[in-house]
């Protein structure tokens, strides 16, 4: 995986930035405003000129409604700072084709938001050219915010946060082509979000559901979600085609790990592809249950989850993190709970959080796994060692029954309510 800013360089672009936007008026969860009641602005079409002159003129609360067309966009829409929704006219109606430029926020939709202006984006489809830096950029701190009922046809989607605290609910999207892209990148604030409590069940995270991403050819190294920098998800009820999913540990960025995930209930297809793993988690913890494996016309997974830690190996470090700053978990680094003479546990690694005691080692939270099944049989987290270093290493640091658990439900664990409350809000809209 590589470091965000050089994803344009590396042809390794995301479909959705963080983005932030809802369909209530204040930060609740609980009260959704449907669209006929509030005002709307019409865009004279489907330029990013005309979109932009209408976000311009609108006030918080407002509807953007964007007409059917085919337009293209050599710059991008910038609305940060309003609570307001933009709507199209519905998938591949409203067709916007990416045309911007390489620098890395020259992206179709750009949103710094603040905490009191949720947002929306709703009823487009997305597509362009390989070497897009990606369609939605999300960047500030704004909550609740909502991405629904959009297509991504393009090699790159919705990144979200950069040091910066956002989150909402992406739902009911469709990411799609010939071959796979990464699709969602969340990150956080970094060592900031890695002082919060773990809050597994909790609305404080970015919410994937309801979504399919169909592709015809996989690439391990595109997903449907990676998270570093801290960030925090929950994956659930999507349907996956020839695409897996993927996070970061502290190594190939400058970056802290992903902190926590939840995943399940998703249905994930090899047809006549092959993945080595379906799910590839390099740090942090969370849940992982209730998922479906299924390989059609001579599909496989070898390994459907695997878990591992890239600073156990040497040859790992010295190739991809030391030039980021970060050196071997081995007992010889402050950066590790040093523990025993191996460096465990490694900062951020699988089954550790917050130091919430503050006594300097991160705290234990297994890795929960339970239900998930490949082909009607049981399948359960192995991990994943490297053959260029000593395969040990990896396995002193991760440990069954220690930093994860197979076949075990998590104590205490309770999901957050399903659906998510803000994708209960109406998508269509009456036009006079």
């Amino acid at each position: 995986m590589v470091n965000i800013r050089k994803l344009k360089l590396q042809n390794f672009f995301y479909a959705i930035s963080l983005l932030s936007f809802t369909c209530v008026e204040s930060g609740s969860l609980n009260q959704a405003q449907s669209i006929e009641d509030r005002a709307i602005i019409k865009a004279s079409g489907c330029s990013q000129a005309e979109v932009q002159a209408a976000i311009d003129s609108a006030s918080d609360g407002t509807v953007v409604l964007v007409p059917a067309g085919n337009c293209i966009w050599t710059s991008g829409i910038d609305f940060s700072n309003k609570n307001i929704t933009v709507q199209g006219a519905g998938i591949d109606q409203t067709i916007i084709t990416d045309a911007t430029g390489s620098a890395w926020n020259e992206v179709p939709i750009f949103i710094s938001g603040t905490e009191s202006k949720p947002f929306r984006i709703t009823g487009f489809t997305f597509t362009g050219q390989d070497g897009s830096n990606g369609i939605i950029m999300i960047r500030g701190n704004s909550k609740n915010w909502r991405i629904d009922d959009c297509k991504f046809e393009i090699s790159s989607g919705i990144e979200i946060g950069w040091y910066s605290w956002t989150y909402g609910v992406i739902d009911h999207c469709i990411f799609t082509g010939n071959k796979t892209f990464s699709c969602i990148l969340v990150h956080a604030d970094d060592s900031t979000d890695w002082a919060r409590p773990l809050s597994l069940g909790g609305e404080k995270a970015v919410y994937v559901e309801d979504c399919t991403f169909d592709f015809k050819t996989v690439n391990e190294w595109n997903v449907a979600i990676d998270a570093s920098f801290g960030g925090r998800f929950v994956f659930r009820h999507n349907k996956l085609t020839n695409i897996t999913i993927g996070t970061h540990d502290v190594c190939n960025n400058p970056g802290r790990g992903v902190h926590s995930y939840e995943i399940y209930e998703n249905s994930f297809t090899m047809d006549g592809q092959s993945a080595y793993r379906g799910i590839n988690l390099r740090g942090g913890t969370g849940v992982i249950y209730n998922n479906t494996f299924t390989t059609v016309n001579g599909g496989n997974f070898t390994n459907p989850i695997m878990v591992t830690n890239y600073r156990s190996c040497s040859e790992i470090v010295q190739d991809q993190c030391e030039r980021f700053g970060w050196d071997t978990c081995d007992g010889n680094s402050q950066l590790d709970g040093n523990l025993d003479s191996t460096g465990y546990p490694c900062l951020d690694q699988i089954g550790r959080t917050s130091d919430i005691d503050g006594d300097g080692i991160q705290d234990s939270a297994p890795l929960y796994e339970w239900n998930n099944a490949l082909d009607g049989s049981d399948t359960d987290i192995k991990i994943h060692t490297f053959d260029n270093c000593d395969n040990s290493s990896v396995r002193d640091h991760i440990k069954e029954n220690r930093d994860y658990y197979n076949d075990k439900p998590m104590p205490g664990y309770t999901p957050y309510a399903y659906p998510h409350p803000l994708s209960k809000g109406s998508s269509s809209t009456k036009k006079s």
